[in-house]
């Protein structure tokens, strides 16, 4: 009695099997590459991230699912690396107006002087 109803359930579980394989294999695949745990579509711009932070050597190398703890911590990373440059670059703006600055001063320019001379024309004009 046992052992029919043993094979009785060996066989339904070989046809589900096989019903799952059926619909599995008549979905279409997706060729692309993909990591376990991947669950992240990654566009053009974020795979330019990616190369940047140099998670990965190449564009051509970057799967097209990746785990969304990886493109969180690039965008963090990123986010860091362009406040360093900006304020970097606005280090160097100062200094670039701090030197023409004292170059005005040489020469005698003040806003005061240029003040003046341009309400002078202003009132010739009139």
């Amino acid at each position: 009695m046992l052992s029919t109803l043993f094979r009785h359930i060996k066989s339904q579980k070989n046809s589900l099997q096989d019903t799952c394989n059926i619909r599995t294999s008549s979905v279409q695949q997706d060729n692309t590459k993909k990591l376990p745990n991947a669950t992240y579509k990654v566009n053009n711009f974020e795979k330019r991230l990616l190369v940047w932070m140099k998670k990965y050597k190449h564009v051509d190398d970057i799967p097209a699912y990746i785990a969304p703890e990886t493109m969180e911590k690039v965008r963090s990373w990123t986010r860091v690396r362009i406040a360093n440059y900006t304020i970097v670059l606005t280090l160097l703006a100062c200094g670039i107006m701090i030197y023409t600055g004292k170059q005005a001063r040489e020469r005698g320019d003040t806003l005061h002087k240029r003040n003046l001379e341009w309400h002078k024309n202003f009132n010739e004009e009139k």
